[in-house]
């Protein structure tokens, strides 16, 4: 059978199975990791293996309303677990990440397994793979990248989604998947599309546009996570400078226009170490080489606070003064 050739986060992946929403790969190069899925036919089927490490998440999880993740560490892999409502997805890999094993259940789930496989199982790959990782939108700026990083509800998301409405493109949503050499840093391209609120979709798209759901079972939800962008949207698969990374903080009622602060290095790194992604699975070893790592371009790239009005309307002039500031 064809092996499918995809890439993100500058990773090449090989699987039998065709990942919609991916960049092909066409390259002679050899894939950096095998995914298998496996679709099982009932939910006892499920392996069950023994937990050295766990960590459960109390906040409903990428938008899933019952979420349990598990991290189980042993000699050979990690296994990684959602479940919810009446559905399961479990991830399998070595250390080294070069083979993926997927199992998920019912059948209708697989588009779902899709979605936590992009966000967020590729954001731990790409640890494992020598990337450092930000929890951020990234857009592309006329060629280099500029990251927003924010806690859940700051309106990460929102400005990330206004901008691609004015035509600035996607680089990659919810990872910023971060290398460096000679002093120069590069943004690897993820998945080009953005999830955003549904609410937020139709107040920047105009409510007569239909939206992708990001998980199926948000169906019922009012205001479920949706997909906005397509692939065509994504014009760089290649790595990208990053020019500037702007920390948002909380909307204030009091203002019309953003608030900016360029940060002193040691207040930028304290707060990138802060917003990290994909940290459970980091040894110690691999937080201080990440912690040197962001010390250093701290140092280098300009890391900025930003406030913004609390106000739907005047996103579009909080989004012009975010690319004149640029």
């Amino acid at each position: 059978m064809k092996i499918n050739k995809y890439s993100i986060y500058g990773l090449t992946i090989g699987s039998k199975t065709i990942f919609p929403g991916l960049h092909t790969d066409s390259s002679s190069k050899l894939h950096d990791i095998e995914i298998k899925l496996n679709c099982l036919q009932n939910k006892q089927d499920f392996l069950f293996f023994n937990v050295q490490k766990s960590i459960s998440l109390k906040a409903p999880l990428q938008g899933l309303e019952k979420a349990e993740f598990i991290i189980c560490d042993d000699e050979f892999k990690f296994n990684i677990t959602y479940n919810y409502e009446n559905s399961q997805s479990k991830f399998s890999f070595n250390k080294k990440a070069s083979i993926v094993d997927i199992c998920y259940y019912p059948e209708n789930d697989y588009k779902n397994t899709l979605s936590l496989l992009y966000h967020p199982i590729m954001a731990y790959i790409a640890r494992l793979h020598n990337r450092i990782c930000l929890h951020a939108n990234v857009m592309n700026n006329n060629g280099k990248t500029v990251a927003f990083i924010g806690s859940s509800g700051s309106g990460k998301s929102t400005i990330s989604a206004s901008l691609w409405n004015k035509g600035i493109p996607v680089h990659a949503d919810d990872v910023a998947a971060i290398t460096e050499e000679s002093g120069t840093y590069q943004v690897w391209p993820g998945q080009p599309r953005l999830r955003v609120h549904l609410k937020t979709a139709k107040s920047i798209c105009g409510s007569k546009n239909e939206f992708e759901l990001v998980f199926e079972e948000n169906y019922k939800n009012e205001n479920p996570k949706v997909y906005l962008g397509t692939l065509s949207n994504h014009i760089e698969n290649k790595p990208l400078p990053l020019e500037v990374i702007y920390i948002i903080k909380p909307r204030r009622k009091d203002i019309i226009k953003p608030v900016i602060r360029t940060l002193n290095p040691d207040e930028a790194l304290f707060l990138l170490v802060s917003n990290t992604s994909a940290k459970e699975i980091m040894t110690q070893e691999d937080k201080e080489k990440e912690f040197r790592f962001l010390a250093k371009l701290a140092k280098i790239i300009p890391v900025k606070t930003i406030e913004c009005p609390d106000s739907l309307e005047l996103l579009n002039e909080t989004t012009d003064y975010i690319l004149e500031n640029i």
